[in-house]
């Protein structure tokens, strides 16, 4: 076999074909034979079944007709075409398509299921040129419609023959000729240049003709490099806005024009002349202008204003500055104008000019003068509120006067009982409430005459006044500005001049008018608390006494009709003394307190009415101080008036043994030397026998008249029996006497006076010698 030669091997090959075959195989049993061939390894795994099942093709075979059928569509086929062209399932044809991919270096590649060659892309490219040269401007979009293929695929596919197969520029998903760029050009820059006033681009193209999506990034390029080219003149704004450059000097000119005319002009309308630095702008063309809030202010129309402010200050008034600037301008204008005015910022004006209300400027002379003005008006005031206090407190005092009845009757019936207990009551207090009487009415005198309007905690100093009647205020003083200066008049009461005016001078008025009411009060406000003392005194020894008293009446707890004659008067007389220095000390608590006789007793009508006039914080104690008079037992009146002065912060001092021994001493000492002067017999009698219970038995003890026989009989067992007898004989004789008193009109004889006075010698001798027992 191996030294035949092809002619041979052909010779045998056409033998054989030429021979009949003896047994005929069917498609089944070659299928069988291939498979069993290529078990053996005879045949190899390249040979492929066709889709009908009646062919075998080889891997080289399938991958050449591949690329035939390639060849035939152009260069570009899609993959699923390939099953019904080459009778081979798509598996197979798949895998040489990826082996052709692998081994043609770039030249085939597949995309989008699509088998392309690179001369298909160079074939699309020449396509396009044709039709660009055609038309002038192409775009990627249609282009990918029209190919098939996506945008990104035919940019891929233009970008690197740009300018070799497809002449023409490739820019913001176009494509267009240099030709159309220059036509383009020409037209714009034919009609930019007939543009004189601001218009958009937009406008334009559609004037011209060029409209198209995607051509405004175009036409914006275009007319950018125009203006580099210097072929058009204008700026190209954001948004597409052309301003021509011809509108832009002619709206500067105007801006200059109007700035030369009238000294100003509007920040705003230099910022519409579209200028990149608006500083710049304006030091260029105005170099000596001042920039402000929202205005260009020249130097001249500033130099004006200060004109104006010297006037003003060598004439010592004022002026405002608004009328003398036009309405454009704003507050922080006006207010920045000002500031800029020598005659308000220099270091020599400051002394003489001032601003108020932002556009006002105002002589300091003025200032002072109304200053002066408000000095005197708040002195004014002053004295009107204390005159104004006076009246009210004299018609408080006529309203009181006339109802004198309505007071007094309560007193008469608290002192009213029966005989015994008047000349008892007379007899012992009598002399002593005359001399409190006497000092009570001088104090009241003066506390009275003196009584402070108002308080030092006050400014006002007008106590129950009505709020703000005389004191000074903002609208006060401006009304007062108008009467002063008519030419504050055609502002109005609430001009904002008027009212910086006011404000200004204000605190002068206020100081002035708060020093005259101190200065007025303060002797008040000092008897005021010398009042107050002076009550709170008279109280703690009011206390003290009722203690002593209780302490005397102890000791006749055996005897309890005493007993209780002596702390029924005790409550009457002692007991509404120290309640009346307690409700009249709360009273004096408030600064403003106008009492006209604070150191009298108290009505009992008044009595009454004052807790309902008290802060709430005492009032319940005050009306249990009011109910504990009402009853008979003066422990339940001293604890309601030591709770009282608990209320009011003071606290007593403390009662024992040694305190009561030096108050003993002081009693004694007052009743000895009383009943030593002393020529009336009731009174000796009322000064004598708690002279003697003192003495013999160490307490002190308040005697009314009805309890005297009962005390009388107490003392029997500590005193010698002609002493004894001396008392029972003068309280005999002055029982008698007073008897007489009230039937003398009947002619009936009286006492023997002279038994009488002799009696009375021996019970002082008595008084006067009696030892402590």
């Amino acid at each position: 076999m191996e030294d035949l030669s092809l002619d041979d091997l052909t010779a045998q090959l056409q033998a054989v074909q030429k021979k009949t075959s003896t047994t005929r195989l069917s498609e089944r049993n070659i299928v069988e034979l291939v498979n069993k061939l290529k078990e053996l390894g005879f045949l190899g795994d390249d040979l492929l079944h066709t889709i009908n099942g009646q062919e075998y093709i080889t891997t080289d075979k399938l991958r050449q007709e591949i690329q035939d059928a390639l060849h035939n569509a152009g260069g570009r086929l899609p993959m699923a075409d390939l099953p019904s062209l080459l009778n081979v399932d798509l598996v197979h044809c798949e895998v040489q398509v990826d082996s052709i991919v692998a081994d043609s270096g770039g030249a085939v590649t597949v995309i989008e299921n699509d088998i392309v060659t690179i001369q298909y892309f160079d074939s699309i490219a020449v396509e396009i040129n044709d039709i660009l040269q055609d038309s002038g401007m192409l775009k990627v979009g249609d282009l990918a419609s029209q190919f098939s293929l996506s945008s990104e695929m035919i940019l891929s596919v233009l970008s690197p023959r740009l300018g070799k197969l497809v002449l023409g520029h490739l820019q913001a998903g176009m494509v267009y000729t240099s030709m159309y760029i220059d036509r383009m050009k020409a037209q714009l820059r034919g009609a930019l240049r007939a543009v004189m006033a601001p218009t958009s681009l937009t406008n334009v193209v559609k004037a011209i003709g060029l409209e198209g999506g995607g051509i405004s990034d175009m036409v914006n390029r275009v007319v950018e490099d125009l203006i580099k080219e210097k072929s058009i003149k204008g700026q190209l704004r954001s948004g597409g806005q052309w301003i021509p450059a011809i509108y832009v000097r002619a709206q500067q000119e105007a801006v200059r024009s109007f700035y030369n005319q009238n000294g100003w002009i509007a920040l705003e309308t230099i910022r519409r002349l579209g200028t990149a630095s608006e500083d710049a702008f304006i030091k260029e063309h105005f170099p000596e202008s001042t920039k402000l809030h929202a205005v260009l202010i020249s130097s001249g129309l500033i130099a004006q204003v200060d004109a104006e402010i010297k006037e003003a200050a060598t004439s010592k008034t004022w002026c405002d500055i608004v009328p003398l600037l036009p309405a454009d301008f704003t507050s922080k204008d006006i207010s920045s104008v000002m500031k800029h005015c020598p005659a308000i910022t220099a270091s020599e004006a400051s002394e003489r000019m001032t601003v108020l209300a932002e556009t006002f400027a105002i002589s300091k002379a003025f200032l002072q003068d109304c200053g002066e003005r408000a000095r005197q008006e708040g002195k004014a005031n002053a004295v009107g509120a204390l005159r104004s206090r006076q009246e009210s407190a004299k018609q408080g005092d006529s309203k009181l006067e006339k109802q004198p009845q309505e007071k007094k009757a309560p007193v008469q019936q608290d002192q009213q009982g029966d005989a015994d207990d008047d000349w008892g009551d007379l007899g012992k207090v009598k002399g002593k409430k005359k001399a409190k009487g006497g000092k009570a009415k001088g104090k009241g005198k003066s506390g009275g005459s003196n009584q402070a309007p108002g308080s030092k905690g006050q400014p006002s100093g007008i106590g129950d006044e009505p709020p703000n009647a005389f004191y000074p205020t903002c609208e006060k003083v401006s009304a007062k500005l108008m009467e002063w200066f008519s030419d504050l008049e055609d502002f109005g009461v609430d001009a904002p001049i008027v009212v910086a005016l006011a404000e200004s001078i204000l605190p002068e008025a206020t100081k002035e008018y708060q020093e005259t009411i101190k200065a007025a009060t303060r002797t008040v406000s000092q008897s005021h608390r010398q009042i107050k003392d002076s009550v709170m005194k008279a109280m703690e020894d009011g206390a003290q006494k009722l203690w002593l008293y209780m302490r005397g009446t102890e000791l006749l707890e055996s005897d309890p009709a005493t007993h209780a004659a002596i702390n029924r008067g005790l409550v009457r007389s002692t007991g509404v003394d120290a309640v009346d220095w307690l409700l009249r000390l709360m009273q004096l608590q408030e600064p403003n307190a106008d009492i006209a006789e604070p150191l009298v007793p108290i009505p009992a009508v008044e009595r009454n009415h004052i807790p309902k006039t008290l802060p709430p914080d005492m009032t319940e104690e005050a009306e249990q101080a009011l109910e504990s008079i009402k009853g008979d037992d003066p422990k339940v009146v001293f604890q309601s008036i030591e709770k009282g002065a608990e209320c009011l912060g003071i606290r007593f001092k403390k009662m024992d043994k040694k305190f009561e021994k030096q108050k003993l001493a002081e009693f004694r000492a007052v009743l000895t030397e009383q009943i030593s002067m002393e020529t009336v017999p009731a009174n000796a009698l009322a000064q004598g026998l708690p002279l003697l219970f003192t003495k013999i038995h160490g307490r002190a003890l308040s005697i009314p008249g009805r309890a005297m026989p009962g005390v009388i009989k107490f003392l029997k067992m500590d005193m010698e029996p002609q002493e004894h007898e001396v008392l029972e004989s003068m309280h005999k004789l002055v029982v008698l006497s007073l008897k007489a008193q009230s039937d003398r009109e009947q002619g009936e004889e009286g006492v023997d006076p002279q038994e009488l006075e002799e009696t009375l010698v021996k019970l002082r001798k008595i008084c006067t010698s009696k030892t402590s027992g």
